[in-house]
């Protein structure tokens, strides 16, 4: 491990612009909220440090945030470049807000010339602001037991494919997880599917059913309810959100639990005007079972062998009649 150097900053109008700048693109982004993974005594290596740079006393704040600079380049594995870790400390009145963003180092060439001689110069301790690699976690309270137990995390790395990429920000340096699990996150994601469906026309039930699809496929590994709510039309978001109250809900991350979406999204259900009842695997859909528009209807094919058959009463019948006071008779033996 290499040891981190740096210390204190004084903050300059440019810096105080780059930072402005930074935090508006962060704004933009999609965050979610972690927990603290804390121990008997509510400690956490990494909130610790947070309420010793927030509320410490002359040398404390950078004895702490050199401790959480070590435990960075810690985490960090041989993959990973060179980053920038800033910790910005803002106060009002007796209520701290305290962010950490890592900014990844990038190779910046400048532009000069001398005489009629055009000069490039390469900058080698450059930090972007724009990376897709750049991360945040933010933290906001008052000097108190029951505060910084959580933080508002950003991650762009946060749905990769390689868990230890994914695990990387959250996981391994703040010690912390999400708020929202993973069977939990599933099933309220199956939810608002649902309920985006239903509401669909159709014009849009091609493209719900595709989200769907794509939610059972095991190709999206994390994911958010905002995050997943782009895989649909716009006009369906009042559908898909409906009940989802907790903006810290929406925007957190979770994992997909691939059993939950399959058992939750199983079967595609058509009713034909006729009252024929289509029931379809999920993995049926545009393979033996297709749906096609022609003009303003849509009609539903199936091609297949049929290896079972039976006769079934109208369920529906018998209870319309049951509700109008008339029971179904019985067939005398």
């Amino acid at each position: 491990m290499i040891a981190p150097e740096g210390g204190p900053v004084a903050i300059t109008a440019g810096l105080r612009e780059v930072l402005a700048t930074a935090f508006e693109k962060i704004a933009r982004g999609v965050r979610t909220t972690v927990d603290f993974e804390l121990d008997g005594g509510r400690s956490n290596a990494v909130r610790d440090a947070i309420i010793a740079i927030g509320f410490g006393a002359t040398k404390t704040p950078g004895a702490a945030a050199a401790r959480l600079a070590a435990r960075l380049a810690q985490t960090m594995d041989n993959r990973s470049h060179a980053a920038l870790l800033v910790v910005v400390v803002e106060e009002n009145g007796s209520k701290r807000r305290i962010s950490l963003v890592v900014l990844p180092r990038e190779d910046v060439v400048q532009l000069g010339k001398r005489s009629e001689e055009v000069l490039l110069n390469v900058l080698r301790d450059a930090f972007s602001t724009g990376s897709h690699m750049r991360k945040l976690a933010r933290f906001e309270g008052h000097h108190s037991k029951t505060q910084f137990l959580s933080a508002e995390v950003l991650d762009f790395q946060l749905a990769s494919a390689h868990k230890t990429i994914a695990d990387f920000w959250i996981r391994n340096f703040l010690a912390a997880r999400p708020r929202i699990d993973a069977q939990t996150g599933s099933r309220q994601l199956a939810g608002a599917l649902q309920r985006a469906f239903e509401a669909a026309g159709d014009d849009e039930r091609d493209a719900v059913a595709a989200a769907m699809l794509k939610a059972r496929g095991g190709t999206v590994r994390s994911t958010s309810l905002e995050k997943f709510s782009e895989e649909l039309p716009e006009s369906l978001h009042d559908a898909y959100f409906r009940g989802s109250d907790n903006e810290e809900l929406i925007r957190a991350v979770f994992t997909l639990d691939r059993s939950v979406m399959q058992e939750s999204l199983a079967r595609f259900v058509y009713t034909g005007a006729d009252g024929v009842i289509i029931s379809a695997p999920a993995e049926a859909v545009g393979k033996s079972v297709e749906v096609e528009k022609r003009g303003d209807a849509r009609f539903v094919s199936y091609r297949g062998e049929v290896e079972k058959e039976r006769v079934a009463r109208d369920r529906r019948a018998a209870r319309s009649a049951a509700r109008g006071g008339a029971r179904p008779r019985r067939a005398r033996r």
